[in-house]
């Protein structure tokens, strides 16, 4: 990787800045929310992916943890699944963007989900051993991972789909 700027270095800023914001405030669950979700955007920025998807994948993470901080994952019913449907489909098309065409490209799906069931363990830990309240139930537990494993689905079938359409096509002849 280059060391120039990616399409994503304005959301990792904010997420390091949101972090250390509600580090100051006292607001400790707020903060480690951020914190958890820095990692992979930094991981991010290390990798291959071609700039639209670095930026639409890190804007989503700000953006999720934001409404998460306002409150909006309690609050408004649909903000959570669509943050981990829409990760997942995002983390789906990196996972294919970085490796080759093939079989191998079949690991997308089994990836995110094994990426959500990490995600789910952070949150558990969190909750057990710093008392956050990431998990509110064995529920949204569950909800979680099978919006992970749509927008996983979802976004390689759509992919598959699109390849195919651009794939030249033969033409029986008898």
């Amino acid at each position: 990787m280059t060391g120039g700027l990616r399409a994503g270095d304005p959301a990792r800023a904010a997420i390091v800045v949101a972090a250390l914001i509600w580090s100051a405030s006292a607001d400790a669950p707020l903060a480690l929310g951020f914190a958890l979700v820095a990692p992979p955007a930094l991981a991010l920025r290390m990798l291959p992916a071609p700039q639209w998807l670095d930026g639409a994948l890190c804007a989503v993470l700000v953006t999720a943890q934001v409404g998460a901080a306002a409150g909006f994952t309690h609050s408004t019913g649909w903000w959570d699944a669509a943050a981990h449907a829409v990760t997942a489909s995002l983390v789906a098309l990196l996972v294919i963007s970085l490796i080759p065409a093939g079989w191998l490209s079949r690991l997308a799906i089994p990836v995110v989900f094994a990426l959500g069931l990490a995600w789910e363990g952070v949150e558990w830990v969190s909750d057990t051993a710093l008392g956050t309240t990431f998990v509110p139930s064995r529920a949204d537990t569950v909800g979680d991972l099978l919006f992970d494993l749509a927008g996983a689905v979802v976004a390689t079938a759509t992919l598959g789909a699109l390849r195919w359409l651009r794939a030249p096509q033969s033409s029986a002849t008898t």
